[in-house]
């Protein structure tokens, strides 16, 4: 499978959703990372991990920049609060959605979905295109 996909914004965005699935699970706990086609000709990456997790209201407080889930002063966790919103705003740029599961305590599984358009099947032959 091909992805027609700007290859530093795909870079920043796994290593974002990999890293916060790093640093929110214990150590000896795994983050995997699954890829499918879904039954509209869309493209998803799920980073899914055991960690802390968080509630529907937490999450969207998480895609907003500069917003943090825990604010206090004792904070366990370190960061700018810029991670998942440069997430949303990269996949948003490439015509795609950010979708979020999670559950405090159980962990979070994190999906990048690309539109069918970036979808080049298998086998397609690629036509260069001109760049202005």
């Amino acid at each position: 499978m091909r992805l027609r996909a700007d290859q530093r914004s795909l870079k920043q965005m796994l290593l974002n959703l990999l890293s916060n699935g790093l640093k929110f699970s214990a150590p000896d706990t795994t983050v995997d990372l699954k890829s499918r086609h879904l039954s509209d000709g869309s493209f998803a990456l799920t980073v899914i991990d055991r960690g802390i997790g968080m509630t529907a209201e937490e999450a969207a407080t998480a895609v907003q920049p500069f917003q943090q889930i825990d604010n206090g002063l004792a904070r366990r966790y370190e960061g700018t609060g810029l991670g998942l919103a440069i997430v949303k705003g990269l996949i948003e740029r490439h015509g795609g959605r950010l979708t979020i599961e999670s559950e405090p305590r159980v962990g979070s599984q994190i999906s990048l979905i690309f539109p069918s358009n970036l979808v080049i099947a298998e086998g397609a032959r690629l036509i260069p295109q001109a760049v202005n």
